[in-house]
């Protein structure tokens, strides 16, 4: 019985440790935890501003107006740069690699979802071979 416990927690190990080597080294994983890391940046942006709303003594419709037109303000500033990046108008060095493999993988995307809905190559664009890299 001892074995079987001693066996299980290797094998739990491996796993562990295998899981959180997949994360630290590929792709994926170092978009998970960027994305981990944004969401966590922007729950305590809200939450910072709630607090300091509050702290100031404002009224609750007070705070939540003032939140509201941050957010708002904050995607009338980023959605705008994501669509110029996306269409080429705008190209941010930084982004650039990974625009390429965005549009990349929405074309081919875009070619199976066609595909499925019976829909003919002309319409769904694919002409042209599209690899993903």
């Amino acid at each position: 019985m001892n074995e079987d416990r001693e066996e299980v927690r290797k094998n739990h190990s491996k796993e562990h440790s295998s899981l959180k080597s997949s994360i630290l080294t590929s792709s994926e994983g170092h978009i998970f935890l960027t994305g981990a890391l944004l969401a966590l940046l922007y729950v305590s942006w809200l939450a910072l501003g709630m607090f300091s709303g509050y702290t100031a003594k404002l009224s609750h419709s007070t705070v939540i107006f003032v939140n509201m037109l941050i957010e708002t303000i904050i995607v009338l500033i980023f959605y705008p740069l994501f669509i110029f990046s996306w269409k080429h108008l705008l190209v941010i060095r930084v982004l650039r690699n990974m625009m390429a493999r965005a549009h990349k993988a929405a074309e081919a995307i875009g070619c199976v979802i066609g595909f499925l809905l019976g829909l003919h190559p002309w319409l769904r664009g694919c002409f042209k071979r599209v690899k993903i890299t």
